[in-house]
């Protein structure tokens, strides 16, 4: 955010934006921060600590289970991502990306014929949601979020993404199997008719 004080410019967001200070920037830790700057004065930086979900370990493992393969896109520091990459056993992550920076991973997923599943919940997120070829939001997400994405889910659980990746590919082999009745049917019927 970007916002004029008393004749100053005022931002809030990611350190490189808002912090001209070097030392300052260096400060940072292994924890998502966020930045407050002014003109002319220190800059202050506020850190935080995102609990993961309950079940997100889990549903990471019943999607790799099932031949997904999970990338971790965030926006926050490198040792941030990492540390949840690795309690969430996600071996690609990638960290410090911007909403445009995750719209250009998919589109190089789809030129090599890739079809991406986006999970978000931010503001920064909603580009991506629309640009993936499926997303899903938890209702818990910013309203911006859950209006991009195709599925919003309820309740604190991950779970429901799972049971959607595994309910859609159910789905599709029932209809590749109505498809193959269709044309064996057509096959034998056709020439006998």
């Amino acid at each position: 955010l970007e916002g004029r004080f008393s004749g100053d410019t005022v931002r809030l967001g990611r350190a490189g934006w808002v912090v001209v200070d070097e030392a300052a920037r260096m400060e940072g830790g292994a924890l998502p921060e966020i930045w407050l700057g002014r003109e002319g004065a220190p800059s202050h930086r506020f850190v935080f600590r995102d609990n993961l979900r309950a079940d997100a370990a889990e549903t990471v493992a019943r999607l790799t289970a099932r031949g997904f393969e999970i990338e971790l896109l965030s926006g926050d520091r490198e040792a941030a991502v990492r540390e949840v990459a690795n309690r969430l056993g996600i071996a690609r992550f990638a960290h410090d990306v911007r909403p445009q920076d995750k719209m250009a991973r998919f589109k190089q997923l789809r030129a090599s014929s890739r079809r991406v599943l986006m999970v978000g919940d931010g503001i920064n997120d909603a580009p991506a949601l629309a640009e993936a070829h499926v997303s899903m939001s938890p209702g818990s997400a910013a309203a911006v979020a859950s209006t991009q994405a195709d599925f919003v889910f309820l309740g604190e659980d991950l779970s429901p993404v799972a049971d959607t990746a595994e309910l859609a590919r159910r789905a599709m082999a029932i209809v590749r199997g109505n498809f193959a009745l269709a044309l064996a049917y057509n096959a034998v019927a056709v020439p006998v008719a």
